[in-house]
């Protein structure tokens, strides 16, 4: 059966501050995009098919983490992880 490398979380803001935190280095919690695709092809000047702005490219760039899915990965960093996760959102609200 297919298996997740990585669990998306959609955030309802700007992950940067949650992904800078060590203990959320540290239970895996990181970055699911750098930025959006257009940023990108300007930066290495690969062509690349594509509109000049994608709707939700910059949204999913600056607010999508992931979480680490591997049977490495312990209950406390789980529980951690929905700590951290929890905190960030309630900061928000």
């Amino acid at each position: 059966s297919p298996g997740y490398l990585r669990f998306p979380v959609l955030l309802s803001g700007d992950a940067a501050e949650l992904i800078g935190n060590p203990r959320a280095v540290r239970v895996g919690i990181a970055a699911g995009y750098p930025r959006p695709l257009p940023e990108v092809e300007a930066e290495t000047g690969l062509r690349v098919e594509i509109q000049p702005e994608i709707p939700g490219a910059r949204i999913l760039a600056e607010r999508l983490v992931t979480l680490p899915t591997h049977a490495l990965v312990e209950p406390r960093d789980m529980a951690e992880a929905v700590l951290l996760l929890s905190a960030f959102e309630a900061d928000r609200a």
